[in-house]
């Protein structure tokens, strides 16, 4: 009786798992990106080549090496004139680029 008891609870347990990933998958699939925060389109942008460590950290997905990394490369190659060439900066990807054109400028 016992061994029948843990084979329906096991059972069970495997039924509740079944439904909490299906559920979790399709929310995910659903799920758009969040909307950039509203005081960066009153605010002026960041501009990128004349910010310190702590401004580029207020941007989505970079902390202190990253924010390190970009200071260096624009010491070493020059200012960034668009978007696209933050792509130069190891650790920084498409994905990373587009959750930045809301809060950076490239003043010439």
């Amino acid at each position: 009786m016992l061994g029948v008891c843990c084979l329906l609870y096991g059972l069970w347990l495997v039924g509740v798992a079944a439904i909490d990933t299906r559920t979790t998958v399709e929310s995910h699939q659903l799920s758009q990106p969040d909307p950039p925060d509203l005081t960066f389109y009153l605010d002026p942008p960041i501009d990128v080549n004349a910010s310190t460590s702590e401004e580029l950290q207020l941007l989505p997905s970079i902390g202190p090496v990253m924010a390190q990394r970009i200071i260096a490369y624009r010491e070493h190659y020059g200012p960034f004139t668009s978007l696209d060439a933050l792509n130069n900066v190891k650790g920084i990807g498409p994905k990373t680029i587009q959750k930045f054109r809301y809060y950076l400028s490239f003043p010439k």
